[in-house]
């Protein structure tokens, strides 16, 4: 959507008051997204180290930025 946004601004569809306000969210929403993932990591990380082993995830590697939302990126 960012991208849409900024394209927008180049060919004179939106003003550029509208897509500083997008490049915002998109910064607070990363900054978001990390702040969970750092939270999911360390709750990983204290809950193997009480049962003494690995825990497998059904999800996927959410650790593995080969894996993130490619929209998330300005």
């Amino acid at each position: 959507m960012y991208d849409a946004l900024l394209e927008g601004f180049w060919l004179g569809e939106f003003d550029l008051v509208s897509v500083l306000d997008a490049q915002q969210r998109v910064f607070e929403l990363r900054g978001r997204y990390l702040e969970a993932l750092t939270a999911y990591q360390q709750a990983l990380a204290e809950l193997e180290g009480l049962i003494g082993a690995p825990l497998e995830t059904s999800h996927g590697d959410a650790t593995d930025p080969s894996t993130d939302n490619k929209e998330m990126q300005p």
